[in-house]
């Protein structure tokens, strides 16, 4: 696990999956993998409409190849999500339970 640093995105339905996005793609090569704890579709439709172009992949394992990495945190959220929403919340707080819960 030496050389990951894991994202949470913080309320899916706000601003943070864009910005934490947006902030990964300015990245230089480094020597870092990054996975991104949130909401799968979340981080996949965001990075498709915000037109950031990193290579995201789907975690499997901490042995895998690549550098940006999405893993599914809580339940899967409804595509009609709405801001601010506790749904939303609950989303948030399941991705920083597992930020925690992989950092031990």
């Amino acid at each position: 696990m030496k050389g990951w640093l894991g994202i949470t995105l913080g309320d899916p339905s706000g601003i943070g999956p864009e910005v934490a996005l947006k902030a990964l793609a300015r990245t230089e090569q480094d020597r870092f993998k990054y996975l991104l704890l949130g909401d799968a579709d979340v981080i996949t439709s965001v990075s498709k409409s915000s037109g950031v172009q990193l290579p995201l992949t789907s975690f499997q394992s901490y042995q895998q190849t690549g550098r940006f990495f999405y893993l599914q945190a809580g339940a899967g959220l409804p595509a009609d999500l709405a801001c601010g929403s506790r749904v939303a919340a609950e989303g948030a707080m399941a991705a920083l339970t597992e930020g925690a819960r992989r950092s031990i």
